[in-house]
């Protein structure tokens, strides 16, 4: 009768990809332990999995009535928003999870980006910059500080902003392909 047991079982099931198994083993462990929030969010995450928004930002609200505090569901239903192009819901998802974790840089990146997607690049970049300040190894920062700097004319912040990019250590192919790709795309656009 514990929800250990299912909600464990669904794990496993998730890195299996077996998403809807897992739901499954999950909404049994909702029964038998209705408020803990983990067992909505990881609902959440397999629906998000599944390509089906709508209940996964649904579950991702029932676990974050059950703990209002905890910023990990506005940030993942923000992210699901953002992908479905319902920016305006987005970003007030997004502006939760910033005012429940200020300190967490993939909430401050993330939000920055959808300033910028949502029209106001002047509060992404103060956004980035302190991001850039307080986390300076962290590659997202720099990158979309690089992006919202070009996009707003400012090729020379921008190229500066890469060159921090780059200098990180660990870098994985994926991130120098994207430095590489926005480098390229400077370099195109500044007159000779």
């Amino acid at each position: 009768g514990l929800a250990d047991t299912p909600y464990h079982l669904s794990l496993f099931l998730a890195d299996l990809g077996q998403r809807r198994q897992a739901i499954q083993a999950l909404e049994l462990a909702a029964n038998r332990a209705p408020f803990n929030r983990l067992i909505p969010y990881r609902i959440g995450r397999n629906y998000e999995e599944l390509g089906d928004a709508r209940a996964a930002v649904a579950a991702f609200e029932k676990a974050a009535a059950l703990d209002p505090a905890w910023s990990y569901p506005w940030f993942r239903g923000g992210l699901v928003l953002n992908r479905e192009g319902r920016k305006d819901e987005a970003l007030r998802a997004m502006q939760k999870a910033y005012e429940l974790a200020p300190g967490n840089q993939r909430i401050r990146s993330n939000l920055a980006s959808l300033y910028a997607e949502t029209g106001d690049p002047a509060k992404a970049y103060r956004l980035l910059t302190g991001l850039t300040r307080d986390y300076p190894l962290y590659v997202n920062g720099w990158y979309n500080r690089a992006l919202v700097e070009f996009t707003s004319g400012r090729a020379e912040q921008a190229r500066n902003s890469l060159a921090m990019a780059q200098r990180l250590r660990g870098l994985t192919e994926q991130e120098r392909e994207q430095i590489a790709q926005l480098q390229s795309l400077i370099e195109s656009s500044v007159p000779e």
